[in-house]
């Protein structure tokens, strides 16, 4: 496979491991639900990359659908790397405008992109699906790219998307008018199944042919194994009517229809050879087709006209409804044109129509999943959680969006009131959930419903000065931090409890005893007792392992042995003293790893 080289990759292939996870803060006054949580519709305040890698600990392989609208890096777009690699090369980048006159601004931009589509991939569900809008200026190295990260098999088409009138040209200082932007489509793995439209099969209103046969004896010919009858163009007559049952339509035949079905390739085996010697004549071929007439008449072509035809009656058993594949162009000019202030909010720099982003759910069939999460890390205008909404308000979902906006300065922003653009993504999911008086849907006008949580990042998870901060993080985040490390795989819910428990795996259980209070922790009632190991143990069974967490261990391995023996269990707890032992931990194997220490 080709592999894409740029200037920078060798400093960002593997910066995502660099990047701490940062505890996901709760912002009660911003939020719009009166028991904010990390389990309700999020609005993230942050740096994507910073956001995205502190996801992973509560959403790896969770999310169903990411779709973003990154910078298209046209040079006009004013945005700037921030990407603080221990690189020279890279620093020098730092806090300057990407523009169009910068030679690097590819290099830049993947630089930019990879590390946030790598840690994307991470969170996306083994059935979950990407996609990314983008224009020609880095189609060609987005495809690339995604063929790097997601793999070259997981990719499944690239739509076309008409966006504007080829005649409505805001700005003549281009050689080419755009019309069209791109979107990129991939899967994370081949266990997603692409999902086919539906279309009526049951409709008759193209059966309008009716065949008469004017020469009672026609002449013969064999073709193939049958005898045809074949009809001069002054012997038969062919007639349109209203359509009924028992009349024919007519296919022409070319492209896959040639090698398709059996009509096809008669035609191509026998017929097509004899359309310049025969034209317009008409051949009734017997014992062919599926429909009520044991045969099946063949049309060759007249004049310049190239392909032939053949008329099907109705079939006899036939599917009322059809799958068949999606295009890959789609005509969105008249919605974008008309995008500006949907939502009840303007937003005039690369805002997406909601139309396009539910095309989008549609195309990967969210709507047979109510309980999907839905991810963008470039959120803009907030249109993605608004199209979520509005699903929800349809079907009566469940569905759950997280979008992630830094809170960036302009001028855009400022016209409005808003201080930045993340004010200007919270405040539209808020009137659409409230109601936009404006609006001409009568839903939006209303209030689609719902609530969403806004969180902010906390400080990084670094556990060996964990002790050191001034705020130890929350029960939940540190819960979910360990449980991932240890078994690469995301904590849904966790909540702080008397049993210490917080998720387990096919083998193990996992136990965090810990508080936020420092004080506690000092306390016999935050330490690992023999007494809380019994406890623990007991809940544990034998069906599992214990692996246990805990800030101050009171048990020696005569004490464990001893219990153990008493209360008849047959597999030896794990015990890690965090974070002293923990960080001795391979984490991408901790459990291979500790096998060894049952004995």
């Amino acid at each position: 496979m080709p592999e894409l080289i740029w200037e920078g990759k060798d400093a960002v292939i593997n910066y995502h491991h660099s990047i701490p996870v940062r505890e996901l803060k709760i912002d009660q006054r911003e939020s719009l639900n009166p028991e904010p949580s990390l389990d309700d519709n999020l609005i993230i305040e942050g740096d994507n990359i910073e956001v995205l890698k502190s996801l992973i600990p509560k959403f790896a392989s969770k999310i169903d659908v990411i779709y973003i609208d990154p910078p298209y890096n046209t040079g006009n777009e004013n945005w700037v790397y921030n990407d603080n690699l221990n690189s020279p090369q890279i620093k020098s980048w730092l806090g300057n405008v990407v523009g169009k006159e910068d030679l690097q601004r590819h290099d830049k931009w993947l630089c930019m992109m990879y590390p946030r589509l790598v840690l994307a991939r991470e969170l996306l569900a083994e059935s979950g699906v990407i996609f990314i809008s983008i224009n020609e200026e880095e189609v060609f190295d987005l495809k690339l790219l995604c063929d790097e990260i997601f793999s070259v098999i997981n990719y499944q088409t690239t739509f076309t998307i008409k966006v504007r009138h080829e005649d409505r040209i805001l700005k003549g200082d281009k050689d080419y008018h755009e019309v069209v932007e791109y979107l990129l489509f991939y899967s994370k793995s081949p266990e997603y199944k692409a999902f086919k439209r539906s279309k009526d099969n049951s409709s008759i209103e193209e059966y309008i042919y009716s065949v008469e046969e004017i020469n009672t004896d026609p002449e013969t010919q064999k073709l193939g194994n049958k005898l045809v009858e074949v009809f001069k163009p002054n012997e038969y007559k062919i007639s349109k009517s209203e359509p009924a049952e028992n009349k024919l339509k007519k296919i022409s035949i070319r492209g896959s229809i040639k090698d398709g079905n059996s009509s096809g390739r008669f035609y191509i085996s026998h017929l097509e050879k004899l359309a310049k010697e025969m034209p317009s004549c008409l051949f009734k071929v017997p014992d062919m087709g599926a429909d009520n007439t044991p045969y099946r008449y063949f049309l060759t072509p007249e004049g310049k006209k190239i392909n032939g035809d053949y008329f099907q009656g109705v079939p006899v058993e036939r599917k009322e409804v059809l799958e068949i594949p999606y295009p890959n162009f789609f005509d969105f000019e008249a919605d974008f044109n008309d995008v500006g202030y949907e939502g009840g909010i303007e937003f005039r720099n690369g805002k997406k129509p909601i139309s396009f982003i539910k095309k989008i759910f549609e195309l990967s069939n969210i709507k047979s999943n109510p309980d999907s999460i839905i991810l963008d890390f470039f959120a803009g205008s907030g249109t993605t959680g608004h199209a979520v909404l509005e699903m929800n308000k349809e079907d009566g979902g469940n569905r759950k969006f997280i979008l992630i906006q830094q809170a960036e300065e302009s001028e855009e922003a400022s016209k409005q009131g808003f201080k930045n653009i993340f004010e200007i993504t919270t405040a539209r999911i808020r009137r659409c959930i409230k109601g936009v008086e404006t609006a001409k849907d009568p839903n939006l006008k209303e209030g689609l419903g719902g609530s969403f949580t806004v969180v902010k990042l906390g400080e990084a998870l670094h556990l060996n000065t964990l002790f050191l901060e001034k705020n130890l993080p929350s029960y939940e985040a540190l819960a979910s931090y360990l449980f991932y490390h240890t078994t690469n795989q995301a904590l849904s819910n966790v909540t702080e409890n008397t049993s210490h428990y917080i998720g387990k795996t096919e083998n193990y259980k996992l136990y965090l005893i810990y508080s936020t209070d420092k004080e506690k922790l000092k306390h016999h009632d935050y330490a690992l007792s023999r007494s809380k190991l019994e406890q623990i143990l007991k809940d544990c069974g034998n069906g599992y392992q214990a692996l246990i967490y805990a800030v101050t261990i009171y048990v020696d391995n005569k004490s464990i042995k001893s219990l153990m023996e008493k209360e008849k269990y047959t597999k030896k707890p794990i015990i890690c003293q965090i974070p002293y032992q923990y960080l001795q931990i391979n984490s991408a194997n901790v459990l291979n790893n500790l096998e060894d220490s049952e004995d």
